[in-house]
C-alpha cells in the first residue's frame, strides 16, 4: 500500500510540472567581445572557460576585431609543446593537473582560431587576410611563429604540423603557413582588397618584405624552402643572411676530413658549399641566387655592349648615307652649274 501511495504522490507531482524548466531563466547573450572577456576573467572554472571559448565560433561580427585575435593568439601560445607546469601546485593522483587544463584551454583556443581565422575556402579570401593591414595583428602572428631560441631553427606552435596525421585543423594550419609565407614574394590582392588605396598597398607591401626573414623561418618549417628555387624570386640582402645562417647552423653528415673520424662525420657545415653537400635547401636557395645573379650581370654587360655596337653602326650607317647624299647632290649642283654655261 505505502508503494502505491507513494507511485501516485510522484505521477501528481509530474502531471503538476507544467512549465518546462529552461522557463525558471531568462537567456543572456554577449553584446560584445568586452562583456566575453569580463565573464572570462571572472571565472576559474576549466569547463567555463572552455565553453566561452567555443562560444566564439558563434560569433561572426567580432572577428574583425584585432582585440579578440590578438587575445586568442596570447591564450593559444603553446599549445603543442609549452609545459604549462607550476611545481608547487600537488595533485591527486589519477586527476588531471593544472598543467593539463591550462594546456586544454591552450588547444582550444588554437581550434577556435583555425575554425574562425586560419581557414580558407579554395575560391575565397581567405579570412585572415585582412591582418596585414594591422601592424600590431600582424606581429603578433610572427611573434606566435616565434623561433623557440635564438639558436634554433625550428618555430613555436607548429611541432603538431609534421605528424603527418589527417588532423583537420593542422591541415588548416599548414595551408595558412604556406600562403602566409608566399606573401613576402607572391603579395597579390584579391579582388575584395581592391579599396585599398595606393598609400595602404605600399605600406602592406613594405611591412611583408621586412618580414621576409621571418617568412623565410616558416619555410623552412614547413620544408618548403625549395619553392624558392622553383621561382626565381628576389632575396634581399637579410634574406640571404638568414637563409645563410639556417644552412650553416644545422649539423650534416659530411665526408671525413680525419681518418679518425670514419667513413662521415656529423658537423656543421663550414662554407655554403659544404651544407650544399650536405643536402642543405637553404644553401642550394643561397648559392643558385648568386649563380643567378652572376649570369645576369654577364648577361647584361653582353646586351650593353650589344647595344653600344648597334648604336656604333647606326652612326656609321647615318653617317654614310648623309655622305651619299652630299655627294649626291654635289653631284646635282655640279650638273647645274654646267648647264647654266
Amino acid at each position: 500500500m505505502k508503494k502505491e501511495t507513494a507511485d501516485k504522490e510522484l505521477e501528481v507531482k509530474v502531471g503538476q510540472e507544467a512549465k518546462h524548466p529552461l522557463m525558471e531563466f531568462v537567456p543572456i547573450v554577449f553584446n560584445s567581445f568586452e562583456e566575453w572577456l569580463g565573464r572570462w576573467n571572472g571565472t576559474n572554472y576549466l569547463d567555463e572557460k572552455l565553453g566561452l571559448l567555443h562560444s566564439l565560433i558563434t560569433k561572426t561580427g567580432w572577428w574583425i576585431k584585432p582585440e579578440l585575435i590578438l587575445f586568442l593568439l596570447s591564450v593559444a601560445d603553446g599549445y603543442t609543446d609549452k609545459s604549462f607546469s607550476d611545481d608547487r601546485v600537488h595533485v591527486l593522483y589519477g586527476q588531471p593537473t593544472e598543467a593539463e587544463n591550462r594546456k586544454s584551454i591552450a588547444s582550444k583556443a588554437f581550434s577556435v582560431l583555425c575554425l574562425k581565422y586560419f581557414r580558407s575556402e579554395k575560391k575565397e579570401e581567405p579570412l585572415w587576410w585582412w591582418l596585414l593591414e594591422h601592424e600590431v595583428l600582424f606581429q603578433k602572428v610572427l611573434w606566435f611563429l616565434r623561433r623557440r631560441t635564438s639558436i634554433s631553427n625550428r618555430l613555436c606552435n607548429c611541432s603538431l604540423i609534421h605528424n603527418g596525421s589527417d588532423d583537420h585543423q593542422q591541415e588548416i594550419f599548414r595551408n595558412f603557413l604556406r600562403k602566409f609565407s608566399r606573401l613576402g614574394w607572391d603579395f597579390r590582392c584579391p579582388e575584395s582588397r581592391r579599396y585599398w588605396d595606393e598609400k595602404t598597398r605600399q605600406l602592406i607591401k613594405k611591412r611583408i618584405l621586412a618580414a621576409r626573414p621571418q617568412l623565410i623561418d616558416v619555410l623552412c618549417e614547413l620544408g618548403e624552402l625549395n619553392w624558392l628555387n622553383g621561382r626565381d624570386l628576389e632575396l634581399d640582402a637579410k634574406s640571404i643572411k638568414r637563409l645563410t645562417e639556417i644552412a650553416l647552423s644545422n649539423s650534416v653528415f659530411l665526408p671525413s676530413e680525419k681518418v679518425s673520424d670514419g667513413c662521415s662525420s656529423l658537423r656543421k657545415p663550414k662554407n655554403l658549399e659544404e651544407a650544399v653537400l650536405g643536402g642543405s635547401i637553404a644553401a642550394q636557395v643561397v648559392l643558385l641566387h648568386q649563380i643567378r645573379e652572376k649570369e645576369r650581370r654577364r648577361i647584361s654587360i653582353l646586351y650593353e655592349e650589344s647595344v653600344r655596337q648597334y648604336e656604333d653602326q647606326q652612326k656609321v650607317a647615318e653617317l654614310d648615307l648623309i655622305k651619299n647624299k652630299k655627294m649626291e647632290l654635289e653631284k646635282r649642283a655640279g650638273v647645274l652649274t654646267n648647264n647654266k654655261v
